[in-house]
């Protein structure tokens, strides 16, 4: 059961991605290709892949490297949601396809994600050693923000955008996005423990 689940999420979360891909090249008339490609730079974007890809390779192999990284995805994957119904979703009004990929993207999947870890909770047991590795990710992400951002002047995310909000408040916004890595990981791996200490 717990296999065909996540299964199952790979495939959505790779429907999901191809759905927000095709709104975007839709909405554009220049170069619909270049545009669709182009949001691979987004987080969101990276995150449903990185899910998709994780519980593909949980289902058909489980163990300590597989897991770890289904742990990793599950963070990331939150991060999007919050990030997004928190602070951008009333920045963005979608129609039609664009609205279903992002439903999908920002919604549907961080939902199933989060249901998986709690339901299948007895199979992961997670160590905080693990956040180390967790990390590496989301501060390569943010090195990419900053040298895709200065180098097109295209922060993509407005509280990350430098030349806009400024350094300090840039600055504030990074070690904001790492404290809520940080108790979102603690969260997900007091969740395993506790369940294998009961």
């Amino acid at each position: 059961m717990n296999k065909k689940f996540a299964l199952g999420i790979s495939i959505l979360a790779f429907i999901g991605v191809i759905i927000a891909m095709i709104g975007t090249a839709i909405d554009s008339i220049s170069n619909p290709l270049l545009s669709a490609l182009g949001t691979i730079r987004y987080f969101t974007i990276q995150s449903n892949i990185i899910v998709g890809i994780a519980f593909l390779l949980y289902a058909l192999l489980s163990n300590s490297k597989t897991k770890s990284l289904i742990g990793a995805s599950v963070v990331y994957i939150t991060i999007t949601f919050l990030g997004f119904s928190i602070m951008l979703e009333r920045l963005w009004d979608p129609e039609g396809i664009p609205l279903i990929g992002s439903t999908f993207n920002h919604y549907i999947i961080p939902v199933l994600s989060i249901l998986y870890i709690l339901i299948f909770r007895n199979d992961f047991y997670f160590k905080n050693d693990e956040i180390k590795k967790w990390i590496i990710y989301p501060l390569s992400y943010l090195v990419f923000l900053i040298v895709f951002g200065l180098s097109t002047n295209d922060f993509i995310y407005p509280f990350l955008d430098l030349k806009d909000i400024g350094v300090i408040l840039f600055i504030v916004s990074i070690l904001v996005i790492i404290l809520i890595f940080t108790l979102i990981s603690y969260l997900l791996i007091s969740i395993t423990r506790k369940e294998k200490a009961s």
